[in-house]
């Protein structure tokens, strides 16, 4: 996952991207099973406030940006954070209205800096893959060219 900021700033993270339809029903959000023969990912939906939502029995959301009237309540970018082993990590889930969702779950984060002109960028971070690159952007695909290596693509969400 790459985060570009104003500033120059970029975040890179290695961590958990995962694509999967939703649907809520009452007060249960659903997701498909996690293996075939299993039963669907069910979990409860608290409403804490309109900007605030609880899955299962405490995961704690809050909305990133605001509701847009006239779509489902669910509808947009929830953050929160959870426990993994001795850790918390951030969480973002992306809750489309065509029922799709996106989870990601940065695991590690590296802070650098980038500079782009003339259609290169110039990305600066402890071991960075591919420090000076040809860049384009098509609709919602970045895609980085290194010089001597195989295409990088990223999906903007």
């Amino acid at each position: 996952m790459l985060a570009f900021q104003e500033r120059g700033i970029v975040e890179y993270s290695v961590g958990a991207v995962v694509e999967t339809p939703y649907r809520v029903e009452g007060k249960e959000l659903i997701f498909p099973p996690g293996r075939q023969g299993e039963p669907e990912q069910r979990q409860a939906l608290t409403w804490l406030s309109d900007d605030k939502v609880r899955l299962g029995e405490g995961e704690e959301l809050v909305r990133h940006g605001r509701a847009t009237k006239g779509r489902p309540q669910l509808v947009g970018e929830w953050r929160g954070t959870r426990d993994m082993g001795d850790h918390k990590v951030q969480v973002s889930y992306l809750f489309y209205p065509q029922g799709k969702c996106l989870l990601l779950i940065p695991f590690q984060t590296q802070r650098g800096s980038y500079s782009a002109a003339a259609g290169r960028v110039r990305l600066t971070w402890p071991d960075c893959p591919m420090p000076d690159s040809a860049f384009n952007v098509d609709r919602d695909v970045l895609t980085f060219t290194p010089t001597g290596a195989r295409q990088a693509r990223y999906a903007r969400y």
